[in-house]
């Protein structure tokens, strides 16, 4: 304890990324019994690492404190974020033994025992000799690596085939129908009685076990059905034409050849065949319904809800199946979650297991796009612990695929290569278009990194294309090779990319996640050629199909991923407007780059707002382009351009070691001279058109300034902080609405104080008694206000408060994610109703229709906090809330003081219920602070940690 103080103390000093590391180690190795060691570790680990300038040694800790959580949590994406961390320190020193152990240690834990085993015999090339280097070895030594299951011999005994059925039933249920009665039919039709009867008895013999163990009875009941058949031998035959065409049909469309597979599976779906051959038959031409266009649409609900889920679970779960993938393919994520759910229950009453753990794949990847990520990441992870038995099954290519997407939507894109590293090691178990896709995905992750050795995949990629069904698959193919090679291309070869890209942006059309890459990389090319005007169109063209994902529900994860992709192209897009001397027209592009995930940007005619300065205000809008800063500043009639070349890493690792002093609460003579020296990058060079004193100034900005304390920073000449000139009010973009104040007349104000949380679903968090004092103080000033506390503020209760509208002020725990700011979180109470969640997530908020709310105040830690990158302004609660309609937030930038706090918020009410303007009323406070006879108030770390976004 002693030494964690000293170390904290050392590092709040001179915000130290050395004494930052030490103090994390120090917290990691003697935990205090609050809790929250792992989560403050992590943290300290994360500012260390951004602001050292050789973080290699940091990062490998910080792999190592991923891994504790992980254990301690049972966070699986916690080992993810261990690898990310692990990969990064290796690319910085390839033989840091610590990230290469961490690194190992994450992918054993994961799973990936082929891979694991490779990172383990990497770990001992650089030690072969410490205690470390034997547990290495122990490990490597227990690592199995799975093989698939061998179907029996066809000379197999009854006591083999009943043994296969006890341990495999989902593949003895296949063997049964794909290969023993196809044989059986092929036999019937060519006369070969012996090789029909020995066929059948086989198939009897795994039919029956699986009945006896309470599984599927489809096969059972198809042969007892052979064995009654009264139809005469031409009959028969029609019979046996019918098992083959569906085992014919089932192979084809494993193989992804949907052409051949939906005619066969229609021929077998005949009115004489018996009911469990047209239960599988109708099983399967569900998907051929959704792939291939040449089959009539099934009515999936009808189907999947007539099924016999008593007698043949197996393939009544192969229907719920069925629907639960049309309605995902139609963006009904809700309705596929709960089909995928009832196929899950069905298959586990087949002791299917395998395929169980499919549908909870599916399960777990649809919740990750509904914003349920934990869940998300906890089914996909169990659900491949088992797929990952049987490596010849799609479910595993299927739930590796997902598991990248989601790790690329959170920003592991190491992470995600070992996952597609994986995938393309199945290559010989898939179908050939399947490993095709594979391959072409790995290329692109390949050169999204930076990397251009990408000749293997692409030459193996079209060499199977040239044997894929040309009906079906080789469009969509042929769309992803064309979109890699011209990736590849862009800086070498911007014509060819170009002339690519041309056919990709229009097979894709309807289609956003893939159409959007194509539309920047065209964009990117046509720059390359000085076509800006066509760039620009292509530009304008991919804002559009952002702003119409504002719909899905995965909208927010996806803006984000692809707007940080994009960022590149309307960076060359605003340099070349400001080189041909428009920058009325560059600002437009950032703008642009931002429009997506503006939080209040939501309206139709959003960008037919003009760009200007609220009336009566000054508004300021920072990119950083490079080593370009760039400021644009607008007043009533008039726009100017400041632009200056900076060292932008210099920049942004002052802007971060600024915030790190003032959320550690280090002495103000520490924090000061960063302060200072951001003022005069930022806002000295502007101070001419800034306006009067009292002045307000809307500030736009990209993430790696938005979560800067701007009100904090200080004029040298003047020993004058900003907030004492302007009140500051901070938007995602230009063209947000900004309202006048109005006078308030019976508003509601709804006070919520310290809702009561579970520790052990919140291991971490700490009770906050400072936050109930704080509400009890407000509402004694404000009468009529009304108080949610302890229990009271249950997740329902507030959603309701929340949705009564007026002001709502919460007091409590936020929970910031850095990765996913959508699935930043409010901790509430956990409630009477059963299975009732104790969180408010940034999605869900962002989904409620809060128009009605005209200020939220969240008085806790993080409520503002901006993600790096030029969408990552308004990440998380406060951007939520705006997308919701909420007229305005007042949001906290760090980890704040919950005594510091109480003191500001009750000088921001007694302002704010009088003027009606938040921006003006935290101004106040805080100057209310900066004034206090107590030094620690006046200190920016007591009062810059809040602001104020919206109208």
């Amino acid at each position: 304890m002693a030494l964690i103080r000293r170390v904290t103390e050392a590092a709040r000093s001179g915000v130290d990324p050395e004494a930052l590391h030490v103090a994390a180690l120090a917290m990691m190795l003697y935990p205090t019994s609050g809790g929250n060691h792992l989560d403050q570790s992590i943290s300290y680990l994360q500012s260390a690492s951004r602001l050292s300038e050789r973080p290699a040694q940091i990062l490998a800790d910080l792999a190592a404190a991923h891994l504790m959580r992980a254990r301690a949590t049972g966070s699986p994406r916690s080992l993810y974020e261990a690898l990310e961390a692990a990969d990064r320190a290796l690319e910085l020193e390839p033989t840091l033994a610590p990230a290469r152990f961490n690194a190992a240690a994450a992918l054993d834990r994961m799973g990936a025992a082929e891979q694991a085993r490779e990172a383990w015999s990497r770990y001992l090339a650089v030690d072969s000799t410490s205690g470390w280097a034997n547990e290495a070895r122990r490990r490597r030594a227990r690592t199995t690596i799975p093989r698939p299951r061998p179907v029996p011999a066809r000379t197999a005994d009854r006591a083999e085939l009943e043994a296969y059925a006890a341990a495999a039933p989902s593949g003895a249920r296949e063997f049964g129908w794909d290969d023993l009665l196809r044989e059986w039919g092929a036999a019937v039709i060519t006369g070969d009685s012996a090789t029909a009867r020995k066929r059948l008895e086989q198939a009897e013999v795994l039919g029956a076990a699986l009945v006896r163990r309470r599984g599927d009875a489809t096969l059972a009941d198809a042969v007892a059905s052979i064995r009654v058949y009264a139809g005469g031998r031409a009959g028969l035959r029609g019979r046996a034409q019918a098992h083959v065409d569906l085992a014919e049909g089932r192979r084809a469309m494993v193989a992804t050849n949907y052409r051949v597979a939906c005619p066969l599976l229609h021929r077998a779906f005949r009115d004489d065949a018996p009911a469990s051959l047209r239960e599988w038959a109708q099983a399967f031409l569900g998907f051929c319904s959704m792939f291939s266009p040449n089959t009539t649409t099934m009515d999936l609900v009808r189907v999947a809800a007539e099924s016999d889920s008593l007698r043949y679970p197996a393939a009544a779960g192969r229907k719920w199946m069925a629907l639960a993938s049309a309605r995902y393919r139609g963006g009904r994520y809700e309705e596929a979650l709960a089909a995928y759910g009832r196929a899950n229950r069905l298959f586990q009453r087949a002791g299917e297991r395998e395929n169980a753990a499919t549908a909870r794949m599916n399960m777990g990847y649809t919740q990750s796009l509904l914003g349920q990520a934990d869940a998300g990441y906890a089914h996909l992870h169990e659900a491949l612990g088992v797929l990952r038995e049987y490596p010849g099954l799609l479910g595993l290519w299927n739930g590796l695929y997902a598991l990248r997407n989601m790790l690329l939507a959170d920003g592991l894109p190491r992470a995600a290569m070992h996952v597609q590293d994986e995938a393309v090691a199945m290559s010989s178990r898939i179908p050939p278009s399947l490993e095709a896709e594979t391959r072409l995905a790995r290329a692109r992750l390949h050169l999204s990194a930076g990397r251009r050795g990408i000749d293997a995949d692409l030459g193996r990629a079209v060499a199977i294309m040239s044997g894929v069904d040309k009906q079906y698959m080789e469009g969509w193919l042929r769309a992803d090779l064309q979109l890699t090679q011209a990736e590849a291309w862009l800086s070498t070869r911007p014509a060819l990319a170009t002339e690519k890209l041309d056919s990709v942006v229009e097979y894709f059309e309807g289609n956003a996640p893939r159409q959007l890459p194509a539309l920047f990389s065209r964009a990117q090319a046509r720059l390359a050629l000085g076509l800006q005007d066509s760039a620009g169109a292509d530009l304008r063209r991919a804002a559009t199909v952002l702003d119409g994902q504002r719909a899905h529900v995965s909208s927010a994860q996806l803006r984000a991923s692809l707007l940080e992709q994009s960022r590149g192209v309307f960076d060359q897009a605003v340099m070349l407007s400001l080189r041909a001397g428009r920058p009325e027209e560059a600002l437009d592009y950032v703008e642009r780059s931002r429009s997506s995930f503006s939080a209040v940007g939501r309206a139709a005619d959003w960008s037919s707002r003009p760009l200007r300065a609220p009336r009566g205000q000054v508004a300021v809008e920072f990119a950083l382009v490079g080593d370009t800063l760039l400021a644009w500043t607008l007043w009533d009639g008039g726009l100017q351009l400041t632009r200056r070349t900076v060292r932008r890493v210099e920049l942004v690792r002052t802007a971060e070691r600024v915030r790190s002093a003032l959320e550690l609460r280090a002495p103000v003579e520490v924090a000061l001279p960063a302060l200072q020296s951001l003022f005069d990058e930022l806002i000295r060079p502007l101070r001419p058109r800034l306006g009067a004193a009292g002045t307000p100034l809307t500030i736009v900005a990209d993430g790696e300034l938005a979560g800067l304390p701007i009100a904090a920073l200080h004029d040298r000449e003047r020993g004058r902080y900003l907030v004492e000139d302007h009140p500051l009010r901070f938007a995602s973009s230009l063209r947000d609405p900004a309202g006048l104040p109005a006078v308030l007349a019976k508003i509601p104000l709804t006070l919520m104080a310290a809702p009561t949380f579970d520790r052990r679903i919140f291991p971490e968090l700490q009770p906050l008694p400072g936050a109930s004092a704080e509400v009890q103080s407000i509402a004694r000033q404000h009468l009529g206000a009304r108080v949610l506390d302890g229990a009271t503020a249950d997740a329902a209760t507030i959603r309701a408060a929340f949705r009564r509208g007026g002001i709502a002020h919460f007091a409590g725990h936020a929970v910031f994610d850095d990765a996913r700011p959508e699935r930043s979180f409010l901790v509430a109470a956990p409630g009477s109703a059963p299975g009732a969640s104790a969180r408010l997530t940034a999605a869900e908020i962002e989904g409620m229709e809060l128009h009605g709310l005209r200020l939220v105040v969240l008085s806790a830690c993080q409520t503002s906090r901006a993600q790096a990158g030029r969408s990552g302004g308004f990440a998380g609660l406060a951007g939520a809330f705006l997308a919701a309609g909420a007229g305005g937030v007042v949001g906290s930038l760090w980890r704040v003081d919950d005594g510091f706090t109480r003191e500001l918020m009750e000088n921001f009410y007694a302002a704010y219920l009088t003027s009606a303007d938040a921006a003006g009323a935290l101004r106040q406070a805080q100057l209310h602070m900066l004034r206090s006879d107590d030094p620690t108030f006046r200190s920016p770390a007591a009062w810059a940690g809040f602001r104020y976004a919206g109208g």
